[in-house]
């Protein structure tokens, strides 16, 4: 289960996704995970996606499971894309990284999923 906090920020990411948001609606989401990166993890955005990375690559199964079928690019978007949607606090991360695969098991898989988020870091 998501927190209320991921549920809201899911929420905005969604509409960014579908093309209705606009440039107030991207920054209010790019607050949200700079007051995230502050509030849980000092402001130290590589001690937070190394946290992240490890609880998100177990949830998704290991290096044996559906996570070790992507390239460190994919990967790196995957991790990239769950910290910004669930902005998950160092006591919510292992609940947040399962309801995250669990979420994206119904809507898709992984892959997809790492292109979505290069699309939205204007990576693709």
């Amino acid at each position: 289960m998501f927190s209320d906090r991921a549920n809201e920020q899911g929420a905005m990411i969604a509409k960014i996704i579908n093309g209705k948001g606009g440039p107030a609606l991207a920054a209010r989401v790019a607050a949200n995970f700079r007051q995230w990166l502050s509030e849980y993890w000092n402001g130290n955005e590589a001690f937070a996606v190394a946290y992240c990375v490890q609880v998100l690559a177990e949830a998704c199964g290991g290096c044996r499971g559906e996570w070790g079928t992507l390239s460190e690019k994919q990967q790196s978007a995957v991790v990239w894309f769950f910290s910004l949607m669930c902005l998950p606090s160092p006591e919510t991360v292992e609940e947040e990284a399962a309801a995250f695969y669990g979420h994206v098991l119904v809507s898709g898989d992984l892959a997809s999923l790492a292109r979505t988020a290069d699309i939205l870091r204007g990576r693709a």
